[in-house]
């Protein structure tokens, strides 16, 4: 935390001048969202931030406007980049420093990596929907879309698809796992079959209901 000092006057305390520099200033409030437990000086400056920037966002120019009040509801740091892609490169062409080359490759960037995940996705929706036909399981929900959105916000890049799927896969059964032992087992069955999975025998499981051998596949 020692780097945040050159933000400080002698008693201690944040330096005002800084509030008359909002890009440092909001820059200042996205750094310490980094911060872990017990590291007061950070709360501070979060605090110290959040304050003048709130007090400031009226009077700023599009799209530093746009950006205080993007991260005033969710700091930089726990948004999902990719979901927050399509605001910067709005915003980066209205920079006066913008480069229309660097402009033009992070939109074909973005509209290509969209297309490969709108085709996982409809492979991915097609093996999710023959899933739950083969299971029939009245009780669970169909969250596939869901699913593969969580493993999308873990994994995004071109190269991981593979990765991506898998872990979406397994969001999937957890999902109908979750559904089992809250909507449909009894005590006893809910009991049998956390002691099958605490042992990992996956033969346990098969005898235990039929979509144990669907999911078994699955975990294999």
């Amino acid at each position: 935390t020692d780097v945040f000092n050159k933000f400080k006057a002698g008693d201690g305390s944040f330096n005002k001048d800084i509030t008359n520099e909002p890009r440092a200033l909001l820059c200042l409030y996205n750094a310490a969202y980094l911060s872990i437990h017990g590291e007061s000086e950070l709360d501070e400056a979060i605090s110290f931030a959040r304050h003048h920037l709130e007090s400031t966002s009226g009077n700023l120019e599009y799209p530093l406007s746009e950006q205080v009040k993007r991260n005033l509801e969710i700091p930089y740091a726990r948004t999902l980049k990719r979901i927050d892609a399509p605001y910067y490169i709005a915003e980066y062409g209205q920079e006066q420093t913008c480069n229309p080359s660097v402009l033009e490759l992070a939109k074909l960037n973005f509209n290509l990596l969209q297309c490969v995940h709108q085709r996982e996705l409809k492979d991915f929706c097609r093996w999710g929907n023959d899933l739950y036909e083969e299971v029939e399981l009245s009780y669970s929900r169909n969250r596939i879309v869901e699913c593969y959105f969580w493993s999308y916000t873990v994994h995004y890049e071109q190269q991981y698809g593979h990765a991506r799927i898998i872990l979406a896969k397994v969001f999937v059964l957890t999902s109908m796992l979750d559904d089992t032992f809250d909507m449909h087992a009894t005590l006893e069955e809910a009991e049998k079959l956390t002691e099958a999975i605490q042992r990992w025998a996956l033969i346990s499981l098969w005898q235990f209901c039929p979509i144990m051998s669907y999911l078994r596949d699955g975990l294999n």
